[in-house]
């Protein structure tokens, strides 16, 4: 099995901004096979994606990828950059139901445009329809996002482990 670091890594290799290709080069293993996971992620995602175009570039990279956390944190990371959200919302209805249902609960007092909603997966219209539904969602996504960013893989570890003894 191909690890997704390597598939997210050649999708934003792919895409023509130099923010892009500098972020790929965070996500794919060091050469001691080190690999980042979401929390370190997160950590570069604002130094090195500083403009709402690369961050578009950076999105459809992650789409081409496919995969879903990466969207999931993607999201979170982008939730009070309008400009980056609208292009989102331009391919709603392309992207997986559950990214569907997490843009939707992202903020759950956005309206959303009605050609766009009538093409969402019927999971995502669901929630358009029970504001209840949408909160609960958006709790769940906060939540998930924040877990995956708890994750870090190239933390120096903190203090050597303690020797195995023997009881006598």
């Amino acid at each position: 099995m191909k690890d997704p670091r390597d598939t997210i890594g050649a999708a934003l290799l792919a895409r023509s901004s130099e923010a892009a290709h500098a972020f790929a080069r965070v996500i794919v293993p060091d050469a001691q096979g080190s690999a980042a996971c979401w929390g370190d992620l997160a950590d570069h995602f604002d130094r090195l994606l500083t403009t709402d175009d690369s961050r578009i570039d950076a999105f459809e990279g992650l789409r081409a990828a496919g995969d879903l956390s990466a969207l999931l944190v993607f999201l979170d990371l982008n939730r009070t950059h309008p400009v980056v959200l609208g292009h989102v919302w331009k391919v709603a209805p392309e992207l997986p139901a559950t990214i569907q249902c997490a843009l939707v609960s992202l903020d759950v007092t956005a309206a959303v445009p009605a050609d766009i909603g009538a093409r969402l997966h019927p999971a995502a219209r669901a929630l358009l329809a029970d504001p209840a539904a949408r909160e609960r969602d958006h709790e769940f996504y906060v939540a998930q996002a924040a877990a995956l960013r708890v994750f870090r893989t190239r933390a120096p570890q903190v203090s050597e482990p303690a020797p195995a003894r023997r009881t006598p």
